[in-house]
């Protein structure tokens, strides 16, 4: 199968300049590529240990101290790995602290690309990973594909499908949010092709032959459509969605021409590589609207909006994966697999993760701490007029625009002289 990204989006886009802050610490090395906001996180855990009432932020060294840079030197010696900004201690760090190698502590807003959703060294996860019962799911890892042991059938029904986004009941649990997102294509392009064939589910000769050779009829030249940039802020009206939208047709017309028809339309709700850029309501149901009028494939990437095809999900899910609707479910076996297909330690600790965040209402604890941050960051847009500003946000997904990448860099460095402490 032959396939290109076709992008939509408006020439008026942040130029990508500038960078995240995580755990307080400015990554340096990839200062070059992210939009000049600062973005924090904050993790739907509660104190799961009095342990943790004795972590605080602590800055000893200079970030990366001398430790993590001997220690990202050696490991540079072998990888290209140039984006590590210090070398975390797994065993000390704990709750929302990380702790690096030179006993720096960090009240960490980022939690390992947003992937740790309970906090460091959560006991009840160290709990369900060390019981007797689970050791053979770390040891024994089965191909899913092939051999699935009975206590998967029921983690998909008890756990994925117990988180299942409306209207979805068929899954594929990946190994992460790449895999995801592009089997997810895979799907599309499937149901394209299915539709074009008239229903037709057995493949002629031409077709077997031809696509071994990723060649058409078998291996059709097909398009998935992605979003430039990202969405619109808070101050932008209906009218550039519209126009937006209006171009989302534009570019469907013009790939038809091409013959290289889109078969799917992939958006996430927030953007968040480059700056965060949140879509509007308006905006989503507008996709929506022009992918089922022309019978495209909609992927929602990770999170649950509207009415998609197709929701793909990492991180903060531990596993990756893909629910889809049945309309997507492949006629033949084998078109949709990897060697394992998921992962059943990963899902033991989604299992926990759940039960953990019904038990201590996190999702309220997530909406009430967003709704606090958003707050105080629009009261400091009033403090500091002009340098400071498009403050916006979900939940605890929130961020803020400086006035320049040199601000930028400024802030991150008060912040972290503010939490520098001489050491006796």
């Amino acid at each position: 199968m032959s396939f290109s990204f076709v992008i939509v989006g408006s020439n008026k886009r942040f130029k990508p300049c500038s960078v995240r802050v995580r755990a307080f610490s400015l990554l340096k090395n990839r200062g070059t590529l992210y939009t000049k906001c600062l973005r924090y996180f904050h993790i739907g855990s509660v104190i799961h240990s009095a342990s943790i009432k004795e972590l605080e932020i602590n800055i000893q060294t200079d970030i990366p101290g001398p430790k993590s840079t001997k220690l990202r030197n050696d490991l540079l010696e072998y990888q290209q790995i140039s984006s590590v900004s210090l070398i975390s201690d797994s065993h000390k760090s704990l709750g929302n602290f990380l702790v690096d190698v030179d006993n720096n502590t960090y009240l960490d807003c980022f939690m390992q690309i947003s992937s740790i959703p309970l906090g460091y060294n959560n006991p009840e996860l160290i709990a369900a990973l060390s019981t007797p019962a689970n050791i053979h799911q770390l040891v024994n890892r089965p191909a899913m594909g092939w051999f699935p042991n009975e206590e998967w059938i029921e983690y998909i029904t008890k756990v994925f499908m117990a988180v299942a986004p409306s209207g979805m009941d068929q899954i594929f649990p990946m190994m992460c949010g790449t895999c995801s997102n592009e089997n997810a294509m895979k799907l599309c392009f499937m149901k394209h092709m299915s539709k074009e064939r008239g229903g037709r589910t057995e493949f002629t000769e031409e077709e077997l032959n031809s696509t071994m050779a990723n060649s058409p009829p078998g291996s059709p030249s097909l398009s998935i459509l992605s979003f430039k940039g990202g969405f619109h802020g808070r101050t932008v009206g209906l009218l550039k969605d519209k126009r937006c939208l209006e171009n989302l047709e534009e570019t469907i017309h013009t790939q038809n021409k091409l013959s290289a028809p889109i078969a799917g339309i992939i958006v996430e709700p927030i953007q968040s590589e480059g700056g965060d850029y949140h879509g509007s309501k308006s905006f989503f149901q507008g996709v929506d609207h022009i992918a089922h009028k022309y019978g495209i494939s909609l992927i929602i990437d990770e999170v649950q909006t509207h009415g998609p095809d197709i929701v793909t999900f990492s991180k903060k899910m531990l596993s990756g994966g893909i629910y889809h609707k049945k309309s997507h479910r492949p006629e033949h076996p084998g078109r949709v697999i990897n060697t394992w297909l998921g992962d059943p330690h990963k899902v033991i600790m989604l299992s926990e993760v759940w039960k953990y965040i019904q038990k201590h209402q996190c999702l309220k604890l997530a909406q009430d701490s967003g709704e606090v941050m958003l707050n105080g960051l629009k009261e400091l847009e009033k403090k500091f007029l002009g340098i400071i500003r498009s403050s916006r946000g979900i939940g605890t997904f929130c961020a803020f625009d400086c006035d320049s990448v040199q601000t930028r860099d400024k802030l991150i460095q008060k912040m972290l002289k503010k939490y520098y402490r001489e050491q006796p």
